[in-house]
């Protein structure tokens, strides 16, 4: 009886830890990280509520591509309205666009063309989070009812000196002031650094490396900090999945 008992207990714990993974995976701010592909981002889609994107606009086709560039290899990669059409739940759900080329030549028209897809697929423009570098040509996207974020220059603040680290800080603070913008993100590594040196802003961080213990030590920050809107995380479709 006494074995029989916790062999009960265990499972109720098991159940109930898994339980408690599935929640926090399932927090309305931790998003999947580079959903890029289809497959993965059709596979991932009902565990995460917003799912992360590189696009890039080609003026020749006066459309985005879902790609990432910079070394990425993406052999055949789809516009995002192919994208759209494969994912349904895509219109219910958020979406971080990583916009990797935005400039002060494209802005305009990848502006309609996003404004275009938006009421094609009927997808309310607050989910989307417009993200660039580009600071100053966020204005627009705001304006239009995009959120938007300042994705501020890649550094680690810990290995910088303090000399280093207040030059990159009041330049981001300049930035931030001159595009009245309420919203930064970088890398995990700079959480902290955002938080001491912007505490008003909202901040969007992503843990794209497979080290669960850090994972989750990063979903258990965005989860009590207020001020972290969105977490990305890295996750891969399982080798012996078969749509």
């Amino acid at each position: 009886m006494r074995m029989r008992n916790y062999i009960s207990m265990s499972i109720i714990f098991l159940c109930f830890c898994f339980s408690c993974q599935n929640n926090v995976d399932k927090s309305q701010k931790i998003w999947l990280h580079r959903a890029n592909d289809i497959e993965k981002a059709q596979y991932f889609q009902d565990k995460y509520s917003g799912l992360e994107i590189d696009i890039t606009f080609v003026d020749s086709l006066q459309t985005f591509l879902v790609l990432h560039g910079g070394g990425h290899v993406e052999l055949s990669p789809i516009t995002l309205e192919q994208w759209f059409d494969e994912i349904w739940t895509a219109k219910q759900m958020n979406l971080w666009l990583d916009f990797k080329n935005l400039n002060n030549n494209n802005k305009v028209a990848a502006l309609n063309e996003l404004n275009r897809l938006c009421s094609k697929y009927k997808v309310k423009k607050g989910n989307f989070i417009v993200e660039s570098w580009n600071a100053s040509c966020l204005t627009a996207y705001k304006n239009a009812g995009f959120q938007v974020s300042f994705y501020i220059p890649n550094f680690k603040p810990q290995s910088v000196s303090k000399t280093e680290l207040q030059k990159q800080t009041d330049k981001i603070r300049r930035i931030i002031s001159e595009n009245n913008l309420t919203t930064i993100s970088g890398y995990y590594y700079q959480y902290q650094y955002m938080r001491d040196s912007f505490p008003d802003k909202d901040v969007l961080i992503w843990y794209h490396l497979s080290d669960t213990n850090i994972r989750n030590e990063y979903i258990q920050i965005a989860n009590a900090d207020p001020k972290v809107k969105v977490l990305l995380v890295a996750e891969e479709v399982p080798a012996d999945y078969i749509d």
